[in-house]
């Protein structure tokens, strides 16, 4: 207490009602002497220091040294604030105006002898305000923060621009840490910015430290905007309050030349985030564009180690955000920024922008169809710039794999919009020259087949992961299904084996066909519901898996799958660089079960084969396939049958073509499997693989593999469905054009008919004066009774019609005397010609 007593300067006493303090907040009342004295010996005091108060201008009392003279509307007067971390409390001190205000605070009688007036008054400190600082906010001032501009303007006193704000729900107190009086008072001098800074810092951790348990969330995004929404007047709080308006003008107040300083526009906080990463981070594209334009920053990283942003730069921001218009204005910059911007930055993981955008991007819409547009939109702005997926000697998995292994096939079918998948192949950085489809994406089928395994062990580990399953078996089967034909509609072979022994994920199962891994799948999951052991998978469970696996079976064979082809080899004939060990072979990577390859002679296990559906569903399935026979060029593929590509080379890259053994299921040529060459992929496969024609000009039958059959014929759905679009487009034009012909008619008709109404109102106007007169036409017109006045027009306009009839009658019957007239003088001049001719005759005649 007696540190406490020393620091505060007095003891504080609090009024007991408003009207011992009339200028104190209505807040104090919560706060009494009695509630006080209860908190001695746990109070912890964590600063204090003299500051002048804002307050409306007033006479100067009995302690005239408190206040500062003049007349101007407000008054600078000393107080003193404190703040207590225990309990958590701002309070604003004054001296007590009186003895007799301590008595009536103290509640102490006239009567009873308090000692020496001015000791008294020395030894207490009544409490103005109280401030809760979970109720409060800092406002900066302009001092420390040019751009805080609510709280002053270049027009304000000087005085009144070293103010700092707290805002309470009842009100704003204005504070300043320079002293009332002093010799050489000076508002700009170092002294006072290191005052005002050290004030408004404390404020602040005061804050923050109130709010810290309140503000407790897992999203990193929230944890470092609520500091920002209790701090104001820095361009990050401007930010993160979503305004514009206020950051423009915040913005221009600091601008010299037309540009921020750096050391406000690009200032990090303490997420190590400046106002331009926040604006990233909030899908703000108007916010981005005030800043690039006032010279923000666009390399910065946040180097804030343990930020799950680690190093990302504004591009990964808003990449990550899958907000074009802000990647656009980024890199639209470049000519004018302050340093290059690369759009193949890396950040810690060493991702591109591109990268992050794909594998990690994510949306505000609520579909995954707004996603799969965002994310287009997204990849074209950085494609445009010179981005790519990944920079060359990259060890990072295509993000291709992480979008299959999620079953996130709107996001991959709008990134397959800007990857190669068409032969010939572009070969993408860290592939095999040579490589098969399926083995430069690493095999999508087969990793999306076992994420369907993982979600098995997930709920056999653990029965919440089970409920999930439960949860979302339908969803999950959708998703599912929709990713493999997706990756089927992309050319990916239905019956291709794993080569690669490069991926740790997939060297187990090396030489497995997608069927092959579905049926291990049932194999693992009849292996549970025959154990004994706990914990087995409930029923629910079981049949949400069971349903997954048999549908994924099904769709596999009816697009070309086939349950004859050999149990997975350890090798590809003469190829010595696929080869698996024996330990390789048989061990499982969650030391569940070993993996016995002898058993995915699928058409061998009857167990798998009753688990598909038995051999009526798949024979049905089967004959979906085999009645496709062929399917129509729309010139997508490249067909290739000239005789310098009859031989393709020998490739050892995983999925290349070898004259041995079929390129996809790897089984050996000879007289009962002939060789064949796709015409498209160029590679050699067998009679099973290539059943199907590609059709050119309608005359020209091409033997392909049935991974290009499928993508031929997706090529076909996706040229009637840009057609139907086309038409709708063509639809919607049209009637837009018919109904702008139709609103300029209608424009033109109302004009027309107002001019009509005009010029038979004038004549009406100039019939009636003539008819009755000047003066009582006047009088009819502003006759009182409106429907007399009608009814009288009614009769003068049927009148006036009469005489319109007449007219026109006449009119015609002058016409019809006209055309009379006009047929006599042309039979009168005919005469004459007569008349004429028979004299010469006759004078010819008689000679």
């Amino acid at each position: 207490e007696e540190v406490e007593a020393r620091l505060v300067g007095g003891e504080i006493i609090f009024p007991n009602d408003n009207a011992a303090s009339p200028s104190m907040d209505p807040t104090t009342n919560e706060w009494t002497n009695l509630r006080w004295l209860t908190t001695n010996g746990t109070r912890k005091i964590c600063f204090s220091s003299v500051v002048t108060r804002l307050v409306p201008a007033k006479k100067t009392g009995i302690f005239s040294s408190w206040a500062i003279d003049g007349t101007s509307a407000e008054d600078y007067v000393r107080r003193k604030i404190v703040i207590y971390e225990e309990p958590s409390l701002i309070l604003i001190l004054r001296m007590p105006r009186s003895v007799q205000e301590v008595r009536k605070v103290l509640d102490i009688p006239p009567e009873e002898d308090i000692g020496d007036p001015k000791v008294v008054v020395r030894s207490y400190l009544i409490a103005e305000s109280v401030i809760d600082p979970k109720a409060c906010k800092l406002r900066l001032s302009p001092l420390t923060n040019i751009t805080s501009i609510e709280n002053g303007h270049p027009e304000d006193p000087p005085r009144r621009r070293t103010c700092f704000q707290l805002l309470t729900p009842i009100g704003s107190i204005e504070l300043s840490a320079i002293p009332v009086r002093g010799k050489n008072l000076s508002l700009v001098n170092n002294v006072a910015f290191l005052e005002t800074t050290k004030m408004e810092v404390a404020i602040g951790k005061a804050l923050s430290a109130a709010h810290q348990q309140d503000s407790a969330s897992d999203d990193p995004m929230a944890v470092a905007c609520w500091k920002h929404q209790l701090v104001l007047g820095t361009l990050h709080s401007f930010v993160v309050s979503g305004s514009v308006k206020l950051l423009s003008k915040a913005v221009a107040e600091a601008s010299v030349n037309g540009k921020v300083p750096s050391r406000i526009i690009d200032a990090v906080d303490g997420s190590g985030q400046t106002p331009l990463h926040y604006a990233c981070l909030r899908r703000a594209p108007a916010m981005v564009h005030v800043l690039v334009g006032a010279g923000a920053d666009c390399t910065l990283p946040i180097e804030k180690e343990g930020s799950c942003y680690y190093m990302m730069t504004p591009l990964h921001l808003s990449a990550r955000v899958l907000d074009d218009k802000s990647l656009s204005t980024i890199l639209g910059a470049a000519s004018t920024a302050r340093r290059k911007i690369d759009p193949n930055c890396l950040d810690a993981k060493k991702r591109t922008p591109l990268y992050v955008a794909i594998s990690e991007g994510e949306t505000s819409g609520s579909s995954d169809a707004d996603h799969g547009e965002a994310l287009g939109r997204c990849t074209a702005a950085l494609e445009a710039w010179g981005g790519v997926m990944c920079v060359p000697n990259s060890t990072l998995p295509h993000p291709v794999q992480a979008l299959v292994a999620e079953w996130h096939f709107e996001a991959l079918e709008g990134v397959f919009g800007h990857l190669p998948f068409r032969y010939p192949l572009a070969m993408m950085d860290g592939a095999q020259k040579g490589s098969s489809l399926s083995a430069m994406y690493k095999y999508p089928i087969h990793a999306a087949l076992l994420t369907l395994r993982q979600q098995l062990l997930e709920a056999k580990a653990s029965t919440a992961e089970a409920s999930a399953v439960n949860d979302g078996g339908d969803a999950m089967k959708a998703k599912l299904l929709t990713t493999l034909k997706l990756l089927v509609a992309h050319g990916f072979e239905p019956n291709e084996r794993i080569e690669s022994s490069e991926n740790p994920g997939l060297t187990r199962w090396f030489g497995f066909s997608p069927l092959q891994i579905l049926g291990w799948i049932a194999t693992e999951l009849l292996a549970v519901s025959k154990s004994e052991k706990p914990p087995p998978l409930d029923a629910v469970t079981e049949e949400h898996l069971r349903n997954v696996i048999v549908s994924a079976a099904d769709f596999l064979v009816r697009n070309g799958a086939r349950w004859n082809l050999d149990a997975p080899p350890k090798n590809r004939l003469n190829r010595s660089s696929s080869s698996l060990s024996e330990d390789e072979s048989t061990t499982s990577d969650d030391n569940q079960m070993k993996i016995d390859k002898s058993n995915l002679k699928l058409d061998q296990n009857k167990e798998i084969m009753e688990f598909f559906g038995g051999s009526e569903r798949l024979s049905s399935a089967r004959k979906v396939w085999t009645e496709a026979k062929s399917v129509k060029s729309v010139g997508k593929s490249v067909v290739r049958d000239d005789k310098a590509d009859a031989s393709p080379q020998n490739c050892e890259a995983p999925g290349g073509s070898d004259e041995k053994s079929c390129a996809i299921c790897w089984r050996t040529f000879n007289l009962m499997h002939r060789r064949h060459r796709c015409r498209v992929s160029q590679r050699f496969v067998c009679d099973e693989c290539s059943t199907k024609r590609i059709v050119v000009d309608e005359k020209q039958h091409h033997r392909v593999s049935d991974g290009q059959f499928l993508l031929a014929r997706a090529d076909v759905g996706r040229d009637v469905a840009e057609k139907l679009i086309e038409q709708q487009r063509k639809r919607e034009e049209a009637q837009q054009r018919l109904e702008k012909a139709r609103r300029t008619r209608e424009a033109k008709d109302e004009k027309e008919q107002a001019g009509r109404e005009t010029l038979f109102g004038n004549i009406m106007d100039k019939a009636t004066t003539f008819v009755l007169g000047e003066e009582a036409a006047g009088e009819l017109r502003h006759k009182g009774d409106g429907e007399d006045m009608q009814a009288e027009m009614g009769g003068l306009q049927h009148q006036l019609g009469q005489t319109m009839n007449a007219l026109n009658e006449r009119g015609s019957k002058l016409n019809d005397l006209s055309e009379k007239t006009s047929q006599l003088v042309d039979s009168s001049a005919e005469f004459a010609n007569l008349a004429k001719e028979l004299e010469r005759s006759q004078r010819g005649w008689f000679g």
